[in-house]
């Protein structure tokens, strides 16, 4: 079960990452 924590965590870093790019290009 921690392994699949882990992926989550990893995948929800990416998409705040990504979100945060998005912002900081077209604020």
């Amino acid at each position: 079960r921690a392994e699949v924590l882990e992926t989550e965590h990893t995948f929800f870093s990416k998409v705040t990452e990504s979100a945060t790019l998005y912002l900081i290009t077209f604020a």
